[in-house]
């Protein structure tokens, strides 16, 4: 856990199996890492419906990978519940009040 930048907390399969989706919670829980949405694809499940918004300084590998490493994420499950940091969260909801 200790080498761990971030886990995942969503991914399509776990709306067949909600099992799966109690396990990455359980993980992202035991320590801080950043949060993920479906960080790769496997060919189960439908695209574009699990999302990590990273709050980068700009778009660049670099920027990206600093957010990451500074838990700067927020994802949604599948029930509609926030993963990141409270401050980010509400950002992510209300997209019209991000800078």
């Amino acid at each position: 856990m200790a080498t761990l930048d971030a886990t995942e907390i969503m991914q399509t399969t776990v709306y067949g199996h909600r099992s799966g989706a109690c396990d990455m919670r359980e993980l992202y829980q035991r320590s801080p890492i950043a949060a993920i949405g479906y960080s790769d694809h496997h060919g189960v499940g439908p695209l574009s419906i699990c999302r990590t918004y990273v709050f980068a300084h700009d778009d660049s590998d670099r920027s990206i990978l600093e957010a990451v490493h500074q838990r700067r994420t927020v994802v949604f499950d599948g029930d509609g519940r926030a993963w990141g940091d409270s401050k980010l969260i509400r950002l992510a909801a209300d997209p019209l009040r991000r800078p």
